[in-house]
């Protein structure tokens, strides 16, 4: 019963050593300068004087103020409730040292700060126009001021945080070039507890009798303790044993020589990739010195020689005149297949002859106006029924434009699954006329392209794989290069 009896008196004077510390801190008022004298009749200026052994300092490094709950009094009656900060917002900063390193607390022992609701440095009194001013006045002849206020006398603090108390750290830390600064949080409790309890001495005696009172138990207890020191002694002697045996001796070397496999089978899966990699080399080179001379594989030969070997091997630039190529054949393409014409009526609904081939087919129209390009092109049969040319399946911008991003992303010798996908994924591919379904289907694409990254991980090639381009320069350049 007597540890928890003094628990209770550790917690009820740690509360009164608080409540003292607070006594100590006087709010003054009407001592400083008021922000602005339109408020000179509806404000009064607040200070806190620190008047305690510690510094103060908010709760979190993150907060730059003290909240302080409080009560206004005038003539000893309460006249308004407060919650106001220290420093007042335009004093806020926490305390340096000589050279300008922060010291990390807001209020040294006996400093005086401003202190205010909001932007202010001051507190509002109470309007008497209001129906608590009225009462007021009504019950105790109260005379308002010029501005119809009557302004407390006396603030009285209702709840101020425990944790703002701290130990000041006046000497500092050198790191570096900074000293930092270590202020220590108020443990009131401990405060408590060093100044003593009633308790304590009879606790002290009591466990000094525990400790010299003998036990029957003793002697069987000594005896299994020394037992135990046996085992454990007997415990290291064997684990020494093994240590030295030719079977663990067996063991590590066991252990060594598996580590060697598994850095070995690695080494070669490594060297069979370099394998792969230099096969596909030699055979992207191998039409050189014949009379079918393929420029293509040997751009690739060289590309990668470049890349992985970090090599300078000069390359002609085909890119520009590939590219010119490819819109050629597309508008070629556009030209020769035009083969059927329809109006649209003003909601973009369209007839389509029954002749035509929806599934080999595309449907294609522009629009002009003041406030832009617009066209579509879309494959007849993902129109289904419904051949209507609405803005949804609209694209922004002139068709040349389109075509200069869809072969920006072009990749010669890739299927057209991969070229499709790369369409897709640029979002250059035709609208779906479902709108769910293409919702759904945009969301498919980022799982299915984490899949595809995971499980080219897994087979462990870890080789990117090569653009392929069609070099337009003339045999024996190529095999020169």
């Amino acid at each position: 019963m007597l540890r928890p009896a003094r628990t209770r008196a550790l917690n009820t004077k740690a509360d009164q050593l608080l409540v003292r510390e607070i006594e100590k801190i006087r709010i003054k008022l009407g001592t400083g300068r008021l922000r602005s004298d339109s408020y000179g009749g509806t404000r009064i200026s607040v200070e806190l004087q620190n008047n305690t052994e510690f510094a103060l300092r908010p709760g979190y490094d993150f907060q730059s103020n003290i909240t302080i709950k409080a009560a206004g009094f005038y003539k000893g009656v309460i006249i308004k409730n407060y919650s106001f900060d220290v420093p007042s917002y335009s004093s806020r900063g926490s305390r340096k040292d000589s050279l300008g390193f922060d010291k990390r607390y807001l209020v040294g022992p006996g400093e005086t700060v401003p202190g205010g609701e909001s932007i202010y440095s001051s507190v509002e009194g109470l309007d008497m126009g209001t129906p608590t001013g009225r009462l007021l006045a009504q019950e105790r002849s109260w005379k308002p001021n010029s501005e119809g206020y009557v302004l407390p006398d006396e603030i009285r603090i209702v709840n101020f945080p425990e944790t703002a108390f701290v130990i000041p750290d006046e000497t500092g830390q050198r790191q570096g070039a900074s000293i930092v600064y270590s202020p220590k949080p108020v443990d009131f409790k401990q405060q408590a507890a060093t100044q003593g309890l009633p308790q304590d001495s009879e606790i002290a005696r009591i466990s000094k009798q525990l400790s010299n009172q003998s036990y029957p138990e003793d002697k069987k207890i000594a005896a299994l303790e020394g037992e135990i020191s046996l085992h454990h002694a007997d415990k290291k002697s064997a684990t020494n044993a093994f240590n030295a045996s030719s079977v663990a001796q067996s063991i590590n070397a066991l252990v060594e020589s598996e580590s060697l496999c598994r850095t070995a089978r690695d080494q070669m899966n490594e060297l069979d990739q370099w394998g792969k990699l230099l096969s596909e080399q030699q055979s992207n080179l191998a039409s050189c010195g014949t009379e079918n001379v393929n420029t293509g594989a040997i751009y690739r030969a060289i590309y990668s020689v470049n890349r992985e070997y970090d090599e300078g091997i000069e390359l002609p630039n085909i890119q520009e005149k590939y590219a010119a190529k490819a819109k050629q054949l597309i508008w070629a393409k556009l030209a020769t297949e035009a083969q059927f014409g329809s109006r649209s009526n003003i909601d973009g609904a369209f007839n389509i002859d029954e002749s035509i081939d929806q599934e080999q087919s595309l449907v294609f129209a522009t629009w002009a106006s003041s406030l832009g390009d617009l066209f579509w092109m879309q494959p007849l049969s993902i129109l289904g029924t419904n051949k209507d040319l609405n803005h949804h399946l609209a694209r922004q911008g002139p068709i040349d434009e389109y075509f200069d991003d869809v072969v920006a992303r072009s990749c010669s010798g890739c299927s057209l699954e991969a070229f499709s996908t790369r369409i897709s994924n640029a979002g250059l591919a035709a609208p779906n006329p479902n709108q769910l379904a293409g919702l759904f289907s945009l969301n498919e694409m980022r799982p299915a392209r984490q899949l595809e990254m995971l499980e080219t991980m897994d087979s462990g090639t870890g080789l990117a794989e090569t653009n392929e381009v069609q070099v337009a320069t003339a045999p024996e350049q190529a095999c020169k290069i």
